[in-house]
């Protein structure tokens, strides 16, 4: 069984996905401090990515996020 993730780690990893996979802009729109410069957040993001439960969650919320993109935009083309 995985780890639960608080608040703070959903958070960044909705937003790491949303913001495709861009991990300061992960980072700046979740619930972590926005008081650090672009460098700590990047860093701070890089070890929450680490985190085995959280590169998990990242992971599901990619898969979701490609599903529903396939659903979306597949084109039909009719003869």
């Amino acid at each position: 069984m995985s780890k639960k993730l608080t608040s703070k780690e959903e958070s960044f990893s909705q937003a790491f996905v949303f913001h495709k996979n861009d991990s300061i802009e992960g980072y700046r729109n979740s619930e972590y401090s926005q008081k650090l410069t672009p460098e700590n957040m990047s860093a701070e993001a890089y070890k929450l990515q680490r985190k085995p439960h959280i590169a998990h969650r990242i992971e599901e919320l990619q898969l979701k996020a490609s599903i529903i993109a396939e659903k979306k935009f597949t084109i039909t083309v009719e003869q």
